[in-house]
């Protein structure tokens, strides 16, 4: 446990009050102090004053500084925004980095008070009300229930010095205002508890705040769809979420509670700009009443520029929330040749593989048997007929005047016309990919292959073409938490994590069993022990075969519960034909039509062999037949 010691008399009680506590508690107590450079030598007075204290107590001291005001200049910020920035990134770092487990702060109740106070004055919401939350990832606040005079109190009973912070005198801030003047004049004039009041508002609203947002976020979870960095939702979806049948509510209601559907929609627009945006820019309540506008009377084509790199789109009966550099491109883009991009394939074995960096997905070519094999292709890509292709082929990004004429249609058309009937933005055909064969279109994203080159009864071999997307690139350097679990995905995660270019950070989690008893009935179930705490994270979980989905589902709901701010499944075989729930992963390395058992690459046979092979290898699903024993 690292207490967190300003110098300040607050921090200093809560150091003391550890160390009575830490043999009930427990802890192995340390102490951190983060030196924000604002007042010169007494800001570096503080710091000797905390590291003496530490050693005084025998503690490890943790100590970092930085030019907080340089820091809030160049990125044109507010000081105290940045401030509590860099102290809080510093907390995260040592949990992080396994130094402590938690970090304790010193907040108090009539910090809470303040607080709620200020927003209120300022402005503010449900959120803005409920203030000083108790915890926050790896951050504690056992104070805030305790009041300053009462810590004071305290310290002098030990005679224990602190240091006081000028600026905490500066009444020309509004925070220095409230604590010296309005707090006081509220408690004296009008409601001697009025602290405890404004704690009480705080927790009450925290707890209908967080009901809402769990609301909004299962609402955006059904009805987003999710791609690279990109969500979609339906305009009609977003303004009326409450009227889908899987919700609780029957729609004669819904349709009826038009301010539940405000309010919840409001809180949805907001959830899925965090879920997209990148950047530290900050979103305000104008951007929120923007998106409303787009979705209400916005035309399709228009589109709201964002904060943080995000752009929001109007595209037909749907809005597109797109982030990063997706969101920069310029209208006319694919003019200036943002995304033009070329790669020819001179050859295809059993397993071609061509990286578009450009789009952040690979492509992959192999030959396969036709038609004995054809339920190998189900659902997994395009199959071209070999012998009718000629090499090199040109793998690249559409152009004006590209025609194709896919199975099924009596002639060729543009390719710009069937994008416009399959109703694909002029954002989103941007880069859109084309095989050629001899100058030829053979295929095109979205569409069938095209009539001479589709495979058909007379093929002998047939040209499996598929896209996949780059975990590298969807992540766009971002730091990845990879839960990976232990019985059945480590092999395949280890050989993964290798080719991921990202921070990463990795977790484990083990399969159990045990025996429950249900309506006086035993029985057993599957679970997952450990609960890992992945809020605002991109949350990427790693299994070895992906068969039914009820256990990967079962594990993407409990990880869900944490908040993270991306869940997304990757497999290193995928067994649709096998499925019983409605679940797809995010990337897979092979997908098969087959109920044939692999082995290899971590995965064993029913007898237990074959788990350290270097290849994947399969065989027929037998079961074992044992003899029957007589009782």
């Amino acid at each position: 446990m690292g207490a967190a010691v300003s110098g300040g008399a607050d921090s200093v009680a809560l150091l003391l009050l550890l160390l009575e506590l830490r043999e009930k508690l427990g802890i192995v107590l340390s102490v951190a102090h983060f030196n924000h450079k604002l007042r010169g030598k007494a800001s570096d007075a503080d710091e000797k004053f905390v590291a003496k204290l530490a050693a005084k107590h025998g503690l490890t001291f943790y100590a970092e500084r930085a030019d907080v005001a340089a820091k809030a200049k160049r990125e044109k910020a507010n000081l105290e925004d940045v401030a509590r920035r860099a102290r809080y990134a510093f907390f995260r770092r040592l949990a992080e980095e396994g130094q402590v487990g938690r970090v304790a702060v010193a907040h108090t109740s009539d910090d809470q008070a303040e607080t709620v106070l200020t927003h209120i004055l300022r402005g503010t919401g449900l959120a803005g009300l409920g203030g000083i939350h108790p915890i926050v990832g790896p951050v504690i606040r056992p104070l805030l229930t305790v009041r300053r005079a009462e810590l004071r109190a305290y310290l002098r009973s030990k005679k224990q010095d602190w240091r006081e912070d000028a600026s905490n005198r500066d009444t020309t801030r509004t925070r220095a205002r409230i604590r010296k003047r309005l707090l006081p004049l509220l408690e004296k004039e009008f409601q001697p508890g009025v602290a405890a009041h404004l704690a009480s508002l705080a927790e009450l609203a925290r707890e209908d705040e967080e009901f809402l947002n769990v609301l909004a976020r299962a609402r955006c979870q059904a009805l987003a769809e999710r791609s690279q960095g990109t969500l979609r939702i339906d305009v009609a979806d977003l303004l009326h979420p409450l009227e889908k049948r899987d919700s609780n509510t029957e729609n004669t209601e819904c349709a009826e509670n038009t301010e539940g559907n405000s309010a919840l929609t409001k809180r949805m627009r907001r959830r899925l700009i965090e879920e997209c945006k990148q950047g530290a820019g900050q979103i305000t309540s104008q951007h929120i009443a923007g998106i409303l506008g787009l979705a209400k009377r916005g035309q399709s084509g228009k589109s709201l520029q964002l904060p943080s790199g995000l752009d929001v789109r109007r595209e037909g009966s749907t809005l597109v929330f797109i982030a990063g550099s997706n969101a920069g491109r310029k209208r006319g883009s694919e003019k200036a040749g943002v995304h033009a991009y070329e790669h020819n394939i001179d050859r295809i074995d059993d397993s071609t593989k061509v990286q578009v960096p450009e789009l952040g997905c690979v492509f992959r070519l192999r030959v396969i048997d036709w038609p004995p094999k054809r339920g190998e292709t189900k659902d997994t890509g395009a199959v071209l007929d070999r012998d009718r292709l000629r090499l090199p082929l040109v793998l690249r990004n559409w152009r004006p005047g590209d025609r194709l004429q896919p199975a099924g249609h009596q002639k060729a058309h543009k390719l710009k016309r069937l994008l416009n009937e399959k109703r694909v933005s002029r954002w989103e055909r941007e880069g859109w990919p084309v095989l050629a064969s001899g100058g030829v279109l053979a295929w095109a994203r979205g569409f069938p292959v095209a009539a001479a080159f589709a495979a058909n009864e007379r093929t002998r071999a047939g040209i499996l073409l598929a896209e996949e997307p780059e975990i590298t690139r969807a992540n766009k350097g971002r730091r990845l938490d990879v839960v990976v679990t232990l019985d059945r995905g480590f092999v395949f995660a280890a050989d993964l994590i290798r080719q991921i270019d990202a921070p990463l950070v990795c977790h484990f989690v083990r399969e159990d069993v045990r025996d429950v008893e249900e309506e006086g009935r035993p029985r057993r179930e599957v679970y997952f022990g450990s609960r890992l705490e992945l809020k605002g994270r991109d949350v990427l979980l790693v299994d070895a075969v992906l068969e039914s989905g009820v256990m990967q589902e079962f594990l993407l709901r409990r990880l869900g519960e944490s908040q993270p701010r991306s869940l997304r499944l990757a497999v290193l075989l995928d067994k649709p034909a096998r499925r019983r729930v409605n679940l797809e992963p995010d990337y897979f390395g092979f997908r098969t039509a087959s109920k044939e058992v692999w082995a290899g690459f971590g995965l064993a046979a029913p007898n237990g062999t074959g788990r350290n092979l270097k290849y994947l290898s399969t065989g027929p699903a037998k079961a074992k037949q044992g003899k029957r024993r007589k009782k």
